[in-house]
């Protein structure tokens, strides 16, 4: 009567272990979906602030090229106009040169 009471306890147990194997597996596979679809989350989010990061940087490399061009358009202006100045100064003194040789030759 021991062994006969022993064995359906053992089935129980046995049941027990393979519904708590079946729901641990149930778990696993839920905790494996869920962990996939936070990955999946996690790449769109990633690849949404890539793009949106790419567009940033095209845009700043084309305002920040335009500043420089701007720039450089400026200063070639600057140049210009010195070089102009420079040029009607060194025509003023030779001209007054030119005078004050005329003016002694009078003389």
């Amino acid at each position: 009567s021991e062994s006969a009471s022993r064995s359906p306890s053992r089935k129980k147990s046995r049941r027990r272990r393979r519904d708590s194997s079946s729901e641990s597996s149930s778990s696993w596979r839920r905790k494996r979906a869920e962990e996939r679809e936070r990955q999946r989350r996690d790449e769109e989010e990633y690849r949404k602030w890539a793009k949106e990061y790419e567009e940033w940087r095209v845009q700043d490399l084309d305002a920040r090229n335009k500043r420089e061009k701007d720039w450089y358009a400026m200063r070639e202006t600057e140049k210009d106009q010195a070089r102009r100045r420079a040029l009607e100064k060194q025509k003023e003194r030779e001209a007054k040169k030119k005078k004050e040789k005329d003016r002694k030759k009078k003389e």
